[in-house]
């Protein structure tokens, strides 16, 4: 297996891993309830104490929000290691029945929430205490005192069917402990397999050189991408461990690249603290990511991008990023993006556009849907078709929407060159509909339709069922929409 593997440690027997792997078909009405450890080493977050159904759970550190280091005529970066805000995160499984969950917060606690508010799932307050109950798995965060920071993430997933076994020949296995890879690439017909309590951290070689980049004044490591499949067919990551690449600098590695690849897939896996993208299909067909759970702090770290790719489909993952979080680009001029769908998914974007198209948009982008998504917050645009290369740009769906907090727009479809354009000519925007997207936050901002000129215009945009803070929007001024002269077809409807 041409993998770099330096070193692995705290492997488990496998009659001790079936603590955490076996399932059985739980009876009606029993709950079925699999606590995650955490790897050896890694002490738990000092934010809270986690109780479910009164057994202890791990709570897992993250770095969030990294401090920006803003170098003269460069790039923006950070140093390494980063240092930022810290959230916390909860690994479980369950499946039969509800689960009650009690955190005992290390700060005093006035008020609490459960986001996304589309779940409807009441936190109780007593003391330094909050606790809720689950009916089945979600992805649900915890604020506390109506603040962003110290947030709690609680990733729960149904059991894991028929994991892998570790002599499996065709699988590469990370059995619970700490293993340390370099860019490793994964062949045809393979399973990467991260088992609960595995902690994979990516690590520079000897081999990656660090290159100059001009374009950001920063150097940047060779050797590709943690994960690297390329030119490959029927390979899969799953499991519950984490993928770390908090030893990597910034602007370094992605986590997972699938290059030209097909039927090919990301399931049940975490990604932690990516120092680049963190999932790329690029170029591929039949591709999909299933309840994967991001949390990166860092610049660049875009959630799952969908590029010059056909038939990807997204559902029920968490991301949360310091970028675009689930964006459908086009590199390569001679392969359209098509048929992407993302949906029943929550994201927290601390930077960026939360759902879109975004960028690179050398070739045509059409058939792209976004439904059934809960935005609990954004640093910049919730919503985005942002077009700065060649490519037309058309069918485009955002379907039942729910936005908590959005800084800059709602949505900002927009045809304009920026650093990020490779094209000499601009693109166009032909067919955009938001159909049934809410806001329900502070402070609602304004949305931005706008061509670049007569030929390169954003045409045939529907607002259907459009509300800020239960409102309908019917007209542009309802809700702040700067529409300019180089547009044409924008609709509002009930």
């Amino acid at each position: 297996m041409p993998h770099t593997l330096l070193s692995c440690t705290a492997f488990s027997l496998i009659a001790a891993m079936s603590v955490f792997l076996a399932f059985a078909a739980p009876a009606r009405g029993e709950t079925t309830l699999t606590l995650h450890p955490g790897p050896p080493g890694e002490k738990p977050s000092e934010l809270c104490r986690v109780e479910i159904n009164g057994r202890e759970a791990f709570v897992h550190h993250a770095l969030v929000m990294a401090e920006i280091d803003k170098r003269k005529d460069a790039l923006w970066t950070h140093k390494h290691p980063a240092q930022g805000e810290q959230a916390g995160f909860v690994l479980f499984d369950f499946a039969g029945g509800p689960v009650e969950v009690k955190v005992k917060l290390a700060k005093r606690c006035k008020t609490a929430s459960l986001h996304p508010v589309s779940a409807k799932v009441a936190a109780k307050v007593e003391g330094d205490t909050v606790s809720f109950t689950l009916d089945k798995p979600r992805k649900l965060t915890l604020r506390v005192n109506g603040k962003w920071t110290d947030a709690i993430h609680f990733l729960a997933s149904a059991p894991e069917v028929d994991p892998p076994k570790p002599d499996d020949p065709n699988v590469v296995y990370f059995g619970p402990g700490v293993h340390r890879i370099g860019s490793t690439k994964i062949e045809s017909g393979k399973t990467v397999y991260l088992a609960p309590g595995a902690l994979v951290l990516g690590v520079l070689l000897p081999t990656d050189e660090m290159k100059y980049v001009p374009k950001f004044n920063l150097y940047r490591p060779t050797g590709g991408p943690v994960l690297h499949i390329t030119d490959a067919e029927n390979v899969h990551i799953r499991g519950r461990g984490i993928l770390d690449s908090s030893n990597i600098p910034h602007i370094g590695k992605p986590s997972i690249v699938f290059q030209r690849c097909k039927n090919v897939s990301v399931e049940g896996i975490v990604i932690r603290d990516s120092s680049n993208w963190d999932v790329n299909f690029l170029e591929c067909e039949d591709a999909s990511a299933t309840d994967v759970k991001i949390i990166s702090a860092r610049l660049n770290s875009d959630g799952i991008n969908s590029v010059s790719s056909r038939h990807v489909r997204i559902r029920d993952c968490f991301v949360r990023n310091r970028d675009d979080t689930f964006a459908v680009k086009a590199k390569n001029p001679e392969k359209p993006s098509e048929d992407i769908v993302v949906e029943n998914c929550v994201v927290w974007n601390d930077w960026g556009y939360a759902l879109g198209v975004t960028y690179e948009t050398r070739a045509d982008i059409r058939d792209v849907t976004y439904r059934d998504i809960d935005i609990l917050h954004t640093g910049h645009q919730a919503l985005g078709v942002h077009v700065v290369d060649s490519g037309t740009i058309g069918n485009i769906l955002f379907k039942d929407i729910r936005i908590e907090q959005a800084s800059h727009d709602i949505l900002r479809a927009d045809i304009r060159s920026d650093m990020w354009a490779t094209d000499k000519k601009l693109g166009h925007i032909r067919g955009v509909t938001l159909d049934h997207v809410t806001y329900v936050g502070p402070n609602p901002p304004g949305s931005i339709i706008a061509g670049f000129d007569a030929e390169h215009r954003v045409e045939d945009v529907t607002i259907r069922g459009l509300t800020v803070n239960g409102k309908p929007v019917l007209k542009p001024e309802d809700a702040g929409f700067k529409i300019n002269e180089h547009t044409a077809n924008i609709r509002f409807e009930p």
